[in-house]
């Protein structure tokens, strides 16, 4: 090794924007959690939940008689009016007569105020 060579490798590890390549740094892609050793074959699935807990910051559920008695009760009539047309409209139910022995399913209206990043309404929902 000459003194220039010597040198040239006291200026590379003094220099702090060089970064060294290191085995332990994991390259997966957005969405894929950590690796695991977890002895079982193929990649594990991406985790969409996380994205759900973001969007859930941005909106607020109420119950159905805190909507009716509030302020914008008009509005959350016209919302469920609204939901209510376009389920009749797509053909979402049809009447049966019930079965003996058998559970119905039940339907539940959850009103959602939805939020901008401003914290202004953006729009009320009825899911």
């Amino acid at each position: 090794m000459t003194s220039s060579d010597s040198q040239t490798d006291t200026e590379v590890s003094d220099n702090c924007d060089v970064i060294p390549w290191c085995r332990s740094i994991n390259h997966r892609a957005p969405g894929r959690p950590k690796i695991l050793r977890t002895g079982e074959k193929g990649l594990r699935r991406k985790e969409y939940g996380q994205v759900s807990i973001i969007t859930d910051c941005f909106e607020t559920s109420l119950r159905v008689q805190e909507a009716f008695a509030g302020p914008n009760k008009t509005d959350w009539k016209n919302v469920m009016k609204v939901e209510h047309d376009a389920l009749i409209n797509e053909n979402a139910w049809i009447l049966v007569p019930r079965p003996k022995h058998k559970n119905v399913l039940g339907s539940k209206w959850v009103p959602k105020t939805k939020f901008k990043g401003d914290g202004t309404v953006e729009e009320l929902k009825g899911n």
